[in-house]
């Protein structure tokens, strides 16, 4: 977002981060994590509602959490297509984390995201 004499301006080109993923037999997996446009984040954060207890405050499933919103983020580069959730749930928990963290923030999920709308 960027603004010009008094005009707000908005980028509507979704943004990209170039991620390489290492194989376990040690080849370069070349990917982008992709960010989602208005109507795919409203629907994963219809699909997250189930996950929540009757009173929508707190978590009381866990299963795929970080899996589900990577999905939607992460693109094989040579392929166009997006990485299943089935092979994201092979990577290890600590890439999945990390993986997880710059897809919340590229979608606006993160605190700083929370902070600027309580402005507006």
């Amino acid at each position: 977002m960027a603004s010009q004499n008094g005009t707000v301006e908005f980028n509507l080109s979704l943004e990209e981060i170039p991620v390489t993923l290492k194989r376990r037999d040690g080849t370069p997996w070349d990917c982008v994590l992709r960010e989602m446009d208005g109507f795919k984040r409203d629907t994963y954060l219809n699909s997250q509602r189930t996950k929540l207890d009757r009173d929508n405050k707190s978590l009381k499933d866990f299963v795929d959490i970080q899996t589900s919103l990577i999905a939607q983020c992460l693109w094989d580069k040579s392929k166009e297509e997006p990485v299943e959730s089935r092979e994201i749930r092979l990577f290890p928990a600590k890439a999945q984390g990390e993986l997880y963290k710059l897809c919340m923030t590229l979608c606006g999920f993160d605190e700083k995201a929370e902070e600027i709308a309580k402005n507006f």
